[in-house]
């Protein structure tokens, strides 16, 4: 199975974590306000892709390019 997905927008690097406790549990959070966005936007195109198929599981190859104008 082939699957193509395509970004637009500029990548967001994750930085830096930082973790503290709360209520006894360790939170991470990012530094960079741009992450989480990026990442929303990748896991909601994603999940259109998949259009409600199965996560893919077991090997995987990824083949990545990034074209930034």
């Amino acid at each position: 199975m082939t699957v193509r997905l395509v970004v637009y927008g500029t990548p967001a690097p994750a930085g830096s974590k930082r973790g503290y406790l709360v209520k006894g549990r360790v939170r991470i959070t990012e530094d960079s306000k741009r992450t989480r966005p990026w990442q929303a936007q990748v896991a909601s195109l994603a999940a259109q892709v998949m259009d409600g198929r199965p996560l893919l599981t077991g090997p995987l190859t990824l083949n990545v390019t990034f074209t930034l104008t």
